[in-house]
C-alpha cells in the first residue's frame, strides 16, 4: 500500500459539477484557420496514403492547432483534467478520414496504446449485440449504461463522436479528486480501504495461460500527487473469476465513491463532432443507457484512443507498473 493522503485536494483538479455547469472553460471550438489546417494536413496524408499507425505529428502539420494542443495538454495535466472539443465536420468525412484526424490530433499529445488483444489502437464505441452480464463482453460494446469509472489504461482517453444515439446516452464527468475530498469530509473512515489492491477483471484480454485478473489499488499517492483508477464494475465482476470477495468495508467504499460521483458529476453534452479528452487518472466519467436507430448507418459511434501523454509523469508505483500504461497486451 502507498502512503495516504489524509489532506483535501486544493486543485483545480477537485471541481464540482454545479460550478462547470456555469461556465464554458472546459469547452474548446475548432476555429476556421483550424479547420482549414486540419484539411490540409489530412489532404496530404491521404496524397501520401499513409497507413494510420505511421502517421506522426510530424506528418500532421497543423501549427495553429499545435499551440492549441499543447495548452489543452495542460489544462488535462494541471486544470480541470478534461476538455470538449467542439465543431471537427465529421459528416463531410469518411469514417477513414475521420479515424486520420482523430489519431492525427492524438498524435500531438502522445503515444496510442493497445485497447484489445488484436492490437487495435482506435476503439470502436458502439453496441455489439453482446450482453454485458457476459464474463467477457465489455461494456463499451453495449448500450448499458456506465456507472462512473475509469478506463484500463492511458493517462488520457479521447472520444470522438461520429453519430449520436436515437435517445439516452448522455455523456457524464466527476473529479475524482473532488470525492476524496468528500470522502475525508463524510467516510474518513472508507479512504484507508480504498488504498487496497483489488483484482481487476481482464474481461478476457489477457494473454494466454495467464491470469484473467490484474491488481492495482483504487487511490494512490505518490510525490505529493494523488491519483485514481476506479473500475467498479471490474473490480465486481473479477470475483466470479477468482472466487475472493469484498470485505464489507470495501464495498461500502466502493458505493461511497459511485455515489459521491452521482452527487458532484456534470453532464455534457456531446455531438457529432465532438472530441472529449479525459484525465484518466482524475476524472470519472460514464454514461446513460440509450436507444439506437434502427438504421446501422445511423447507431451510435464513437472513436476512442488511449494515449501516454509525452514527457516523464509523477505516477504511485502501483499505477506506474500496471496496466495503466501498457494498454492490454497483444497477442
Amino acid at each position: 500500500m502507498s502512503a495516504i493522503r489524509y489532506q483535501p485536494v486544493d486543485e483545480r483538479l477537485a471541481w464540482k459539477g454545479a460550478d462547470m455547469a456555469q461556465s464554458e472553460e472546459w469547452l474548446y471550438r475548432f476555429t476556421d484557420r483550424v479547420l482549414v489546417e486540419i484539411d490540409t494536413a489530412l489532404e496530404g496524408i491521404e496524397r501520401r496514403g499513409l497507413a494510420i499507425p505511421d502517421v506522426t505529428a510530424e506528418d500532421f502539420v497543423v501549427p495553429a492547432l499545435e499551440r492549441d494542443l499543447q495548452r489543452i495538454a495542460q489544462e488535462l495535466e494541471h486544470g480541470r483534467g478534461f476538455v470538449q472539443m467542439k465543431g471537427l465536420p465529421v459528416d463531410r468525412y469518411t469514417q477513414r478520414q475521420a479515424e486520420l484526424v482523430f489519431w492525427g490530433i492524438g498524435t500531438h499529445f502522445g503515444a496510442a496504446l493497445p485497447q484489445n488483444r488484436k492490437g487495435e489502437l482506435i476503439g470502436h464505441v458502439r453496441d455489439e449485440g453482446g450482453d454485458v452480464a457476459s464474463g467477457n463482453v465489455r461494456a463499451y460494446q453495449t448500450r448499458v449504461g456506465q456507472s462512473f469509472h475509469t478506463d484500463m489504461a492511458g493517462d488520457v482517453v479521447g472520444l470522438l463522436c461520429l453519430r449520436g444515439a436515437k435517445a439516452g446516452g448522455a455523456s457524464r464527468v466527476a473529479s475524482s479528486m473532488a470525492v476524496y475530498n468528500e470522502l475525508l469530509a463524510r467516510h474518513p473512515e472508507y479512504v484507508e480501504a480504498l488504498y487496497n489492491t483489488f483484482d481487476i477483471d481482464w474481461r478476457g484480454e489477457q494473454q494466454p495461460g495467464a491470469s484473467p485478473v490484474y491488481h492495482e489499488p483504487i487511490y494512490a499517492y505518490a510525490n505529493g500527487t494523488l491519483r485514481c483508477k476506479f473500475q467498479p464494475r471490474l473490480v465486481r465482476s473479477a470475483l466470479a473469476k477468482t472466487g475472493g470477495a469484498l470485505t464489507t468495508l470495501e464495498e461500502d467504499a466502493i458505493c461511497a465513491v459511485e455515489r459521491i460521483a452521482q452527487e458532484l458529476c456534470f453532464d455534457i453534452q456531446f455531438d457529432p463532432g465532438d472530441i472529449q479528452l479525459i484525465n484518466n487518472y482524475a476524472i470519472l466519467h460514464g454514461r446513460t443507457a440509450y436507444e439506437d436507430h434502427a438504421d446501422p448507418a445511423r447507431k451510435r459511434y464513437l472513436l476512442r484512443l488511449w494515449l501516454n501523454l509525452r514527457g516523464d509523469r509523477t505516477l504511485p508505483e502501483a499505477f506506474a507498473r500496471s496496466t495503466a500504461r501498457a494498454g492490454v497486451p497483444v497477442g
